[in-house]
């Protein structure tokens, strides 16, 4: 995990807890690091979330593995998926692709663990 990944999560909490100024303060710390224009501290607390969402972090962590997690944690899988690749989308099962299956070998650990939904036991 990378410095700027921490600051842009907590940038999202932040926002969330509704300290917007705080938060674009945070997403313009990681912004001048790499000498992009700063962020206007009048945007709202939903501009500042789908710039969240929709440039800041697929900007600064693309290849990094974490799209996919934030697109869950935000609950946007299946829009996005239906706005970027519709051939995939018809197969994405929402309460089936935001979880893995539980290995086999907890199952023998745990026999009274329930699978996760669509994986059977």
């Amino acid at each position: 995990m990378r410095y700027a990944d921490v600051l842009l999560l907590y940038a999202e909490c932040l926002n969330d807890r509704g300290a917007t100024p705080q938060a674009i303060g945070y997403i313009n710390e990681v912004r001048r690091r790499a000498n992009v224009p700063e962020l206007p501290t009048t945007l709202s607390k939903e501009e500042v979330l789908k710039h969240l969402q929709e440039v800041e972090r697929p900007c600064e962590l693309a290849f990094e593995g974490s799209r996919w997690y934030d697109l869950i944690r935000w609950n946007i899988v299946g829009e996005t998926l239906m706005k970027n690749n519709k051939r995939f989308a018809e197969n994405y099962i929402d309460t089936k692709h935001k979880l893995f299956p539980i290995p086999t070998n907890e199952f023998q650990l745990n026999p009274d663990w329930v699978q996760n939904p669509n994986f059977g036991k």
